[in-house]
């Protein structure tokens, strides 16, 4: 059996065995759309990743016209369903303060899970 220095926080299982993120999580979770499966981490540093497919990729989130991304989210949640208004391949919540505020992001999962509102 192996064994790891920390508890797990976050793993995804694929054919080629377990996948887990290094460093810290501060929160986790798990986003599925029809046959996609990831789990979305942050980390203790703020950083949001997924891990799918085997792989931990970085997502890099950038500021929109009128919503700022909060500099250190705080927390995370995801949701699979395809919804009105732009998120039609899920969406990725982002919780935190933003020029002293608390402030929830809404963050399209389109160019994760490759879906879109026309796949509805």
């Amino acid at each position: 059996p192996n064994e790891t220095a920390s508890p797990l926080e976050a793993c995804s299982f694929t054919e080629g065995g377990l996948t887990t993120p290094t460093g810290e999580i501060s929160d986790a979770a798990t986003l599925k759309r029809d046959g996609f499966n990831a789990i979305i981490i942050l980390s203790e540093s703020g950083a949001i990743s997924a891990i799918t497919d085997g792989m931990v990729k970085r997502l890099l989130i950038s500021n929109g016209i009128s919503v700022v991304m909060p500099d250190d989210p705080t927390a995370i949640a995801a949701l699979g369903l395809p919804l009105q208004g732009g998120y039609g391949g899920g969406l990725i919540i982002a919780a935190g303060d933003v020029e002293g505020e608390a402030r929830a992001v809404f963050i399209a999962a389109d160019n994760l899970t490759g879906m879109s509102t026309s796949d509805q």
